[in-house]
């Protein structure tokens, strides 16, 4: 029965991310050094489900490098590797999405829990809990080495990890005194409440959106969250259809992949537009052009 959960858990989990694969990856190196045939056979059935979705996995990647391809900026926006991904990715599982506009605290900050953190971590018995390691290093380190050739790596993309670091630092933290456990609850709260750590706001701006306005986005693409809060009207794309109406609403959504050089934008302009009001939400910067 355990061998069934096993085989199961393992290929849910498989098919949640593409870097998830690279922790299977780890964990078969170690259970053959083990000499854990049993289990590397169970593996091996989990990731044999995989090629089910092997066509879909290859047309992604076509579109992946085609998008690439055409548009440099996108790659690195959605997971491009640079000298700051490996550091970014420590500070965000330490802090999470938390942030300041004081870049002076917010580095102190870092620096402070960073320490509190490398104090914890040093008096775990790493032998002991070898797994964990495996669970949490070599699917980051991979997923680095993978992203100089396609863009897939972000913090938030190897998330999966995370649950290993905090299992690390809960080993090593018996020890804490109530203090830091209670600013990590303190920190927890800030960003539970606090809108600005939230993903895009769309519910937000759809409602508040007036009723007789054009919208404009730089890719229709990206008009699903619209049509989700109950926004179902056309979508004007500047940089290449009729611009019409009065006032528009230009929500300028992942403008940097999709319009790099603000097509859109310039278009409005040479229709006789100009901004008027400019408005901010969570995630979503809107333009409002009048003539």
């Amino acid at each position: 029965l355990c061998a069934i959960y096993y085989v199961l858990f393992t290929t849910a989990f498989l098919w949640t991310s593409y870097l998830a694969w690279f922790v299977l990856l780890a964990q078969g190196v170690y259970v053959l050094w083990k000499k854990r045939y049993d289990i590397l056979a169970f593996q091996a059935i989990a990731g044999l489900t995989l090629l089910a979705w092997l066509p879909s996995f290859l047309t992604s990647l076509g579109i992946g490098h085609s998008t690439l391809s055409g548009s440099p900026e996108w790659g690195r926006v959605v997971g491009g590797l640079t000298w700051k991904s490996l550091p970014l990715t420590w500070i965000k599982f330490n802090l999470g999405r938390i942030g300041f506009d004081n870049k002076m605290f917010y580095g102190v900050l870092v620096a402070g829990v960073g320490l509190i953190h490398l104090a914890i971590l040093r008096t775990v018995p790493y032998k002991k809990y070898l797994i964990l390691l495996i669970w949490l290093i070599p699917p980051i380190f991979l997923g680095l080495i993978t992203a100089s050739i396609l863009p897939i790596y972000s913090y938030f993309r190897v998330l999966f990890v995370l649950p290993a670091y905090l299992l690390l630092l809960a080993l090593g933290s018996t020890k804490l005194s109530k203090i830091v456990i209670g600013l990590n609850i303190l920190f927890l709260v800030i960003f539970w409440l606090s809108p600005r750590y939230h993903r895009e706001d769309w519910r937000s701006l759809v409602s508040n959106l007036p009723a007789n306005i054009a919208l404009a986005m730089p890719s229709r693409a990206q008009s699903a969250p619209l049509f989700y809060y109950s926004r179902g009207q056309d979508i004007i794309e500047p940089s290449h259809d009729l611009i019409v109406g009065n006032p528009i609403y230009y929500i300028r959504y992942v403008e940097d992949i999709f319009d790099v050089r603000r097509v859109g934008a310039a278009k409005l302009q040479e229709s006789g537009y100009t901004i008027t009001n400019q408005l901010s939400y969570p995630g979503i910067a809107v333009d409002i052009y009048t003539k």
